[in-house]
């Protein structure tokens, strides 16, 4: 290894083991603040046990978070228009249509989200679940520490500044939003995000990991050198250990996928922030200086921060099924260079079988279900496709919504054009 890539191994080796650790830590810190599951960590055995909670604390955590529903003045306003226009029937017609019903999916969207991750934050049954899966992960990294050197986890630069961007994003998206619901919401979506990340970057340093001792052994392979009993050990190890972090992932897509709606909703307030750009940048007067400043001072957030979590988690996708790739075109050679190489003893043939027989898991479990990031269901990867329909999906709403608003809102156009009363 060269000094330079030894050197650049322990800054990111460094940085991994700064960012899980202080990512970890505040997540575990905020849901024992606010009630937030049923476990607590113990330093004895270092896993999440399940804990109970005193019923006075519960029940008052509980209410507080139902509560805040009640304290959104969007679902005031929402409400009262629709009983209002229900009484008034002459009202029906201005509040039908487009914008009627993108306002209508963004409170019912952001309601119905609210309240199934304050449901699933509160189910002792998915804390057991959440916990199981934890201390899953915590086993499989502890395995993968013991098994192969530490020095080698470690975080790609390139994911670590997309994050750093998105959360610079979503700093500003909650810094202009003036109702501390709101605030509450994002944030309380973002404690789940922020903990699937952390699982996408032990992902991919344990891909990284076992592609790098996988590398090692074809490079001895081709140098001419057989695979010793250890040699054959560690590989049987790697097929152990690889299988695990299929299965874990399964697990974790299951849960991931009960909160991952808000993602994707997300879409209707992008939808809306982007017509009130497009209108502002187009139609509304003053120098494109000024423009720019409001975009960047009260927008920036708004339109930018929901494509940048979908492209973290598309980045990351990528970046393991390039890893997947990688593994597969290595093992597939050590198969190949081991049959070139094969002892006809009782115990090489031994292991070429079952090295054959864990090939053909390997290859039909990529085929079937390889571990990709989903939305909505299995069958939806988060990848640079599905963003690009997602940014295709939100500009064309924006047009539509602009488009409405200048055939219906003669208000608007009268703030843009002033000189239109004195013509008429």
């Amino acid at each position: 290894m060269q000094p330079g890539e030894n050197m650049k191994d322990k800054v990111e080796h460094f940085l991994f083991h700064i960012t899980i650790n202080i990512c970890s830590r505040a997540i575990y810190r905020v849901c024992r603040f606010f009630v937030f599951g049923y476990f607590r960590f113990q330093k004895e055995t270092g896993k999440l046990h399940i804990c109970k909670h005193s019923v006075p604390k519960i029940v008052l955590s509980l209410i507080m978070k139902i509560c805040i529903i009640f304290t959104d003045m969007d679902n005031y306003n929402y409400f009262l228009g629709v009983i209002y226009a229900c009484l008034f029937k002459k009202l029906i017609d201005n509040i039908s249509g487009y914008n009627f019903y993108m306002y209508m999916s963004i409170m019912i969207n952001a309601n119905w989200n609210y309240c199934k991750m304050v449901y699933i934050l509160h189910s002792r049954k998915i804390s057991a679940s959440y916990v199981s899966v934890i201390n899953e992960v915590i086993e499989i990294h502890r395995k993968m520490i013991s098994s192969f050197d530490y020095i080698y986890f470690t975080v790609e630069i390139n994911i670590l500044i997309i994050f750093l961007l998105e959360s610079i994003l979503n700093v500003l998206q909650i810094r202009k939003s003036f109702y501390f619901v709101r605030i509450y919401k994002q944030l309380l979506f973002e404690l789940f995000y922020w903990a699937y990340f952390v699982y996408q970057l032990l992902l991919i340093s344990w891909h990284k990991v076992l592609l790098r001792y996988m590398n090692s052994y074809v490079r001895n392979m081709e140098n001419g050198q057989h695979l010793n009993r250890r040699d054959q050990q560690q590989i049987i190890l790697f097929y152990g250990l690889y299988f695990r972090i299929w299965k874990l992932h399964s697990r974790v897509t299951k849960l991931w996928l009960k909160i991952a709606g808000p993602l994707f909703s997300s879409i209707f307030s992008l939808t809306l922030n982007m017509s009130e750009e497009l209108f502002d940048i187009i139609y509304k007067q003053g120098q494109p200086m000024e423009k720019w400043h409001s975009f960047l001072t009260f927008h920036i957030g708004h339109c930018l921060a929901p494509p940048m979590r979908i492209f973290l988690l598309g980045f990351c996708n990528n970046r393991i099924e390039e890893l997947t790739i990688l593994l597969h075109r290595q093992i597939m050679l050590i198969n190949l260079l081991h049959g070139k190489n094969q002892k006809y003893s009782a115990e090489e043939i031994i292991f070429t079988r079952l090295m054959d027989c864990e090939f053909n898991c390997f290859v039909l479990q990529q085929q079937t279900r390889p571990i990709r990031n989903h939305i909505w269901h299995v069958g939806q990867t988060i990848n640079n496709e599905f963003l690009l329909l997602y940014l295709w999906i939100g500009f064309l709403n924006a047009m539509s919504d602009l488009q409405y608003e200048f055939a219906n809102v003669h208000e608007k156009v009268n703030e843009v054009l002033p000189f239109r009363n004195k013509i008429q």
